[in-house]
């Protein structure tokens, strides 16, 4: 159980590659954290979004945040970039459901 106030800092690894309509950006492993950009950059930047969101969501309503997972080095001929990144997530007792 998370305290009523606190800070985050939630690590996962990312990868960006090349579709047909530009550059979508995931987490292997995290499904419900990926997003669409017209550039690489733009694509991470609004999938950092999308897991901010998320992870508010699981800390909302008590919900485990997923861990990082073990990634194998992708093959993929349209991958663009992967890396570690960083979220900091800053919540207060408004946002945390206590059972």
């Amino acid at each position: 159980m998370l305290p009523n106030k606190g800070h985050l800092a939630l690590k996962f690894h990312v990868r960006v590659e090349r579709d047909d309509e530009g550059y979508i950006a995931y987490a292997p492993g995290w499904e419900e954290v990926y997003a669409p950009g017209d550039t690489p950059e733009q694509a991470l930047e609004h999938l950092m979004e999308v897991a901010l969101a998320v992870a508010l969501s699981c800390i909302r309503h008590g919900d485990p945040i997923p861990v990082a997972h073990i990634c194998e080095q992708s093959e993929s001929t349209d991958l663009c970039f992967e890396r570690d990144v960083t979220l900091p997530i800053e919540y207060d007792e408004k946002e945390v459901a206590f059972a």
